[in-house]
């Protein structure tokens, strides 16, 4: 990892925040980076590291929007003289400004747009051309940025980030690469709504929560159509195991893992796949050789209704508890299982905590105690992830071996 002078970045933070912030925390400890959190806000994080970031972070987590670059710090609004400071050299240009957030106490900071024409016109006095980039939303979206040209080097889209007195004047270098996440979900060839319906930029969450680097093995035991394992091999993962009771689940997998490697130039040979429930998983795999299980299990039905809830519950329950004890025999010594959980009817949880604990692992609580002054876990201070309308969602637990 290369090393500077002190450097401030920021991200602007997904749907979720919680989870976007425990993911970028879990990435940067995996990949030894010496940083700290400057400032966090509801839809940002600032650190500062001697680390220097790739610009094509966004590539290799998924739960944030933007990323980039802390030019300045101000104890007032920058003017537009300091804005226009840090905007390309070029003679024509094309720009944008966010403001984060954009209310404090539901009162607007500033008037973004305005500040854009005034910069405009300021641009126009120094004899330079440029187009200003708005939007109808508060703030550009990550599909504005990338259609209008903010990430081309006669681009930039402007961040102005406010916490308390403090004012982080800075550019965006990347944005969630939102048309390969969708091609990698949309347009793979195999997409069971049943068993393939986790996005993958959730899948890239979790393998990142896991805190493993590319070598050491991941553990899918409910492969369904294979996101786990295609998202790990995108983010260039080498030690992969992905196995499930379903021949269609098995076949599919391997389709979409053969496209991936086709349509990207990656390596799948080295991916092992077994058709198999997870009580037998131990004739597979060597004991205390997994360093991480990462998956999403059978949540129970999507149509259920609460008079089958009960019995519901427990053959979830009962699955479940098998799997953290097959688990806890093939996980190396402090080995991560991060594995979702259902919430049904978003308030009903599944009551296994203590059963887990029982058969020998400790609960990973995803952030510090300052850090949940800013982010909220839900009631069982685990991450939670649902999308609107959604019957089920789903719980984020993470389990270390003791």
């Amino acid at each position: 990892m290369n090393q500077s002078s002190v450097c401030y970045y920021f991200f602007i933070l997904g749907s979720h925040p919680a989870i976007s912030v425990a993911e970028i925390l879990a990435y940067f400890k995996t990949n030894k980076f010496d940083f700290s959190v400057l400032a966090a806000g509801y839809d940002y994080l600032i650190i500062n590291t001697k680390n220097q970031i790739e610009s094509n972070i966004l590539d290799f987590i998924g739960g944030s929007i933007k990323f980039g670059k802390i030019e300045k710090i101000f104890q007032k609004f920058p003017s537009v003289e300091e804005i226009y400071n840090i905007l390309p050299a070029a003679d024509k240009i094309f720009f944008g400004l966010s403001l984060y957030p954009v209310k404090v106490k539901n009162k607007p900071i500033k008037n973004i747009f305005r500040i854009g024409l005034d910069l405009k016109k300021y641009l126009k006095e120094k004899n330079r051309t440029a187009r200003l980039v708005t939007s109808k939303q508060e703030n550009l979206s990550a599909v504005v940025v990338v259609k209008n040209k903010l990430l081309s080097d006669n681009g930039a889209e402007i961040v102005i980030i406010n916490q308390q007195q403090n004012y982080f004047l800075g550019k965006t270098l990347d944005v969630q690469p939102f048309v390969e996440l969708s091609k990698r979900d949309y347009g793979r060839p195999q997409r069971d709504d049943r068993s393939g319906m986790l996005p993958p930029k959730l899948a890239q969450i979790m393998l990142n929560l896991s805190q493993t680097d590319k070598y050491e093995l991941i553990l899918d035991p409910f492969c369904g159509s294979g996101t786990v394992l295609q998202e790990a091999l995108w983010q260039k993962r080498t030690n992969l195991i992905g196995s499930d009771i379903s021949d269609k689940a098995i076949s599919d997998t391997r389709k979409n893992l053969t496209w991936l490697g086709q349509e990207y130039n990656l390596p799948v040979n080295n991916i092992k796949l077994v058709k198999t429930n997870v009580v037998n998983l131990p004739k597979f795999i060597k004991p205390n050789s997994v360093s991480a299980v990462v998956t999403e299990p059978d949540l129970g039905r999507a149509d259920l209704k609460p008079s089958n809830q009960l019995a519901e519950e427990a053959r979830l329950k009962n699955l479940y508890i098998q799997s953290y004890e097959v688990f806890y025999n093939l996980l190396k010594p402090k080995g991560l299982v991060v594995m979702i959980w259902p919430v049904f009817f978003n308030t009903k949880y599944l009551d296994i905590e203590k059963t887990v604990e029982n058969i020998g692992y400790k609960k990973i609580i995803p952030l510090s105690k300052d850090l949940l002054n800013n982010y909220q876990l839900n009631k069982r201070n685990n991450l939670q992830y649902a999308r609107s309308g959604q019957k089920v969602a789903r719980e984020i637990t993470i389990w270390q071996k003791v």
